[in-house]
C-alpha cells in the first residue's frame, strides 16, 4: 500500500519513452536516492490531477527499511495507456523534481541474455559479473539468489541508466541454468 510508502530524498533523472504496442503506450522510468539504506517497493504514483496543461505529476516513493544513513540509488518506472494530450512528466521527490519530455521517438527495449557471477563490488546494488569480466548493475528481484553465486539473467538494458562505468539492466527472469526462451 502506497500509504506507508514515503517520498525518496531526491530524484537525478527521469526517462520518458514510448513503447511498440497497440494502444501506444508510455514508459516512465526514473532514478533517484534514498536517505538511508533498505528501501524497497518503489513506484511512481501518479497524482490525481488535470492534465489539460499537458503534464503529469507522479510521486516517487517507497517503503523505508534500513537504518544506515547512506544514500543508495533506488529505480521505479510506471506504464501509461492514457496519455494522448500529456507532452512531459513531472517526477517528484523530497528535496526535488525533474520534469521531462515525452519523446517522440519509440525505443524497442533490447532484451539480453547474460550468464555470470552475483558479485560483492562494496556498493549498494547488486551486480553481475559475466565471465568476460563485463559488470551490469540489476534492477529488479533477484529471488534470493546470493553473492557468489552463477546465473543466467533474462532483461532489457535500462537506456541511459549507468552507475558509474556500467550498464543496467532490468531483470525478467532469473535462474541456475539457461532460460528456454530465446532471443
Amino acid at each position: 500500500m502506497a500509504s506507508h510508502k514515503k517520498l525518496v530524498y531526491g530524484v537525478n533523472w527521469v526517462r520518458v519513452h514510448k513503447l511498440p504496442a497497440y494502444p501506444p503506450v508510455i514508459h516512465i522510468f526514473a532514478v533517484g536516492v534514498t536517505r538511508t539504506t533498505g528501501w524497497t517497493e518503489a513506484e511512481l504514483i501518479p497524482k490525481d490531477e488535470d492534465t489539460s496543461t499537458g503534464e503529469r505529476t507522479f510521486e516517487f516513493r517507497a517503503r523505508p527499511n534500513g537504518p544506515l544513513q547512506l544514500m543508495t540509488p533506488i529505480t521505479a518506472s510506471y506504464t501509461w495507456q492514457d496519455w494522448s494530450d500529456l507532452s512531459q512528466v513531472k517526477v517528484v521527490s523530497e528535496k526535488n523534481y525533474v520534469i521531462e519530455p515525452v519523446r517522440d521517438e519509440t525505443v524497442e527495449p533490447k532484451p539480453i541474455c547474460l550468464k555470470g557471477k552475483l558479485v560483492d563490488t562494496n556498493i549498494l546494488h547488486q551486480v553481475l559479473e559475466t565471465e568476460d569480466k563485463k559488470k551490469f548493475t540489476i534492477i529488479g528481484d533477484l529471488r534470493n539468489y546470493a553473492v557468489g553465486e552463477a546465473v543466467f539473467l533474462f532483461g532489457t538494458i535500462a537506456e541511459g541508466a549507468f552507475f558509474g562505468e556500467q550498464k543496467a539492466i532490468n531483470v525478467c527472469w532469473i535462474g541456475k541454468s539457461e532460460p528456454a526462451m530465446k532471443l
